[in-house]
């Protein structure tokens, strides 16, 4: 593992536990009301959220349609809470270039306020052409709005 991914490892483990309440957690609170008011989603879709934190923005995608609700992060810790707190949705720990899903498996993946945090855009560029179906989606929310 490389350092910068050792570092974010590092970092968001020891904010998992109060996650919503931290800096960060505040901070990213704008992006998630952004991205659920342009994300278009439809029942039954397979949502993939890269970066899932906590996994409070896919939880509240599901809130608004019956999705089949997936979530990654590095954060194992962060992971951890995810499946805890919402056991209807399937978290894994992983970066953002080998994720553990088939192949034209999602019809939508999502980023929100963390794709600052990826080491190689491109490598997540072809990870997630591989896991989208030919008709899928990405939106990609950015930290500056």
């Amino acid at each position: 593992m490389d350092k910068f991914n050792a570092k974010n490892i590092k970092a968001y483990d020891k904010k998992a536990g109060n996650y919503d309440n931290t800096h960060d957690g505040k901070f990213t609170e704008k992006f998630k009301r952004i991205l659920l008011n342009s994300v278009s989603v439809n029942d039954g879709d397979f949502v993939l959220d890269v970066g899932c934190g906590n996994g409070t923005l896919l939880s509240r995608m599901a809130m608004l349609k019956p999705i089949n609700g997936f979530g990654t992060d590095i954060s194992p810790k962060m992971i951890k809470n995810a499946t805890s707190r919402y056991p209807n949705l399937k978290f894994a720990a992983s970066d953002c270039i080998e994720i553990p899903f088939d192949d034209n498996s999602m019809d939508i993946i999502t980023v929100c306020a963390a794709y600052h945090h990826f080491p190689n855009v491109n490598a997540f560029a072809v990870e997630a052409k591989r896991l989208l179906k030919k008709s899928g989606s990405i939106y990609i929310m950015p930290t500056e709005q």
